[in-house]
């Protein structure tokens, strides 16, 4: 097709404004819808798996009979799986005359995936050879031809539109005309941890699932494409029959777990699978000391987002044990940005391994925020290492990216510290954290802390929150000057 995006906002602008108002739209059930526009990718690398279909919850518009409108990739669907996130954007088609069906254009994705039906309603011009066929419905199937839609090929240089549906395949089954009788599918909303690290998880199934089961297991390993090794036969064979429903996984010690199910057949055959990362985070918080208030640069998720960096006053713990070995108490609890709120029921905390200062890193651990995709958890390339399997005199060998401990700052260097959010990709990790450095308070004397007489005294509670007063009963942090202590 000669037709480049420069094209797109006059085929957009030229459709007649034909959503119906919120108000003006009724449920008439459950249908299905059958995906073959985004398959159009597949051409340059896999994407989405051919001939699949799911569930849908269908609208009719209350004043125009016959106009349609659903979320094809929301939640618990195949293409929301396949992006990583769901979109909960509504495509509409017109039907009101079923030998001329045409889809209104849909942007979805954040236009990642634009799709227009290639018919004068939606802007296109006269020319024969850029006008394509109406959709028709016939007997509560709406069905289109091959290459009827046209989608913008984002891997083209000029963005221009390419021909989708090209098997023809793209279809919309109204409530009552067609079911899925071979959905094996399994989603699962979980949280990353809990209080009691007792974590919950909700698993939906498709209809043909005659029984689920799970693994749960320290570590977190990884295959080729950086995602969680999902090892469905073994599953199928050592793993424990759990129902459908609202559950609850508890996680042994404190650290990552891989949370993986299969869903099965009735002749027990594995069809389909999903591996989740959980955590464990009680810890014993008598084998900590506090070092103070400290400095912690944040720029992981300002790199991430790109956001301005910004000093966090936030406080540090040691390891009473293994010196070096510390923690970040909540660190992001006061974020600007963060939109968890309270840390009543548990602590979140980043812990550091700077035993050795030549080879500092940080554990895989969830940090307590979410800035719009879902929890946020952090690791570092030295711990994918080691849950890999490798020893740390072999990964220090290889030259793998890790931080330093030098003058009582720890600093990190390009790509050794890795972030992601849950729901996105599972949580996938995107390498990030240039600049990131976190101060060390020098222990010295009693308490490992110095008052200066000078200043005055400022209170912080445990989560570094500044109090007004001194507290009359409890731990607290007493601040003088540069220097703190914890006090009872």
């Amino acid at each position: 097709m000669n037709i480049t995006k420069s094209m797109l906002l006059a085929s957009l602008l030229a459709a007649p404004a034909l959503h119906a108002e919120d108000g003006d739209w009724k449920s008439i059930g459950t249908g299905i819808y059958c995906e073959d526009l985004a398959t159009y990718f597949n051409l340059y690398a896999p994407f989405i798996d051919e001939g699949l279909k799911w569930n849908v919850e269908i609208e009719e518009s209350t004043t125009t009979p016959g106009y349609y409108r659903f979320q094809p990739y929301c939640d618990q669907t195949p293409m929301a799986e396949a992006m990583g996130y769901a979109d909960d954007t509504y495509m509409y088609i017109h039907a009101e005359d079923p030998e001329k069906v045409w889809m209104v254009d849909g942007e979805f994705y954040d236009s990642y995936l634009i799709y227009s039906h290639c018919v004068a309603e939606t802007g296109w011009d006269e020319n024969p050879d850029n006008l394509r066929d109406y959709g028709t419905l016939t007997d509560g199937c709406i069905s289109f031809p091959a290459k009827c839609i046209a989608v913008v090929n984002i891997y083209d240089d000029d963005y221009g539109w390419a021909y989708t549906n090209i098997n023809g395949d793209f279809k919309v089954y109204l409530p009552g005309n067609a079911t899925v009788d071979d959905d094996y599918s399994i989603y699962v909303d979980y949280s990353y941890c809990a209080p009691g690290d007792e974590v919950p998880v909700t698993i939906t199934v498709g209809s043909a699932v005659a029984s689920v089961k799970y693994l749960l297991e320290p570590g977190s390993p990884l295959n080729e494409e950086g995602e969680l090794d999902l090892d469905m036969h073994r599953v199928a064979t050592q793993g424990t029959v759990t129902p459908d429903g609202e559950c609850k996984f508890k996680c042994p010690a404190r650290g990552v777990y891989t949370l993986s199910f299969v869903t099965l057949d009735a002749d027990g055959n594995a069809q389909k699978g999903k591996a989740v990362n959980i955590y464990g985070v009680v810890d014993d918080d008598s084998a900590w000391k506090s070092l103070g208030l400290t400095t912690y640069h944040e720029a992981l998720i300002a790199d991430h987002y790109e956001m301005d960096e910004c000093d966090l006053e936030v406080e540090i713990q040691e390891s009473v044990a293994t010196p070096g070995f510390y923690r970040l108490v909540n660190p992001y609890a006061e974020y600007e940005y963060n939109m968890i709120e309270s840390h009543d029921d548990h602590n979140h905390y980043i812990y550091i391994h700077a035993e050795d200062p030549e080879c500092v890193y940080i554990e895989n651990t969830p940090i307590g925020a979410d800035f719009g995709f879902g929890e946020g958890h952090v690791t570092s390339s030295v711990a994918k290492a080691l849950e890999q399997g490798f020893t740390l005199d072999e990964i220090k060998a290889t030259g793998t990216e890790h931080g330093y401990l030098k003058d009582g700052v720890i600093s990190f260097p390009d790509y050794g510290l890795w972030y992601g959010d849950k729901d996105y990709f599972d949580g996938y990790f995107y390498s990030k954290g240039n600049h990131t450095t976190i101060a060390v308070p020098q222990p010295s004397g009693v308490e490992n802390v110095i008052a200066t007489e000078t200043a005055p005294a400022e209170y912080y509670n445990l989560q570094g929150i500044r109090l007004e007063h001194k507290p009359a009963k409890g731990l607290y942090i007493e601040k003088t000057g540069t220097d703190a202590r914890l006090k009872l």
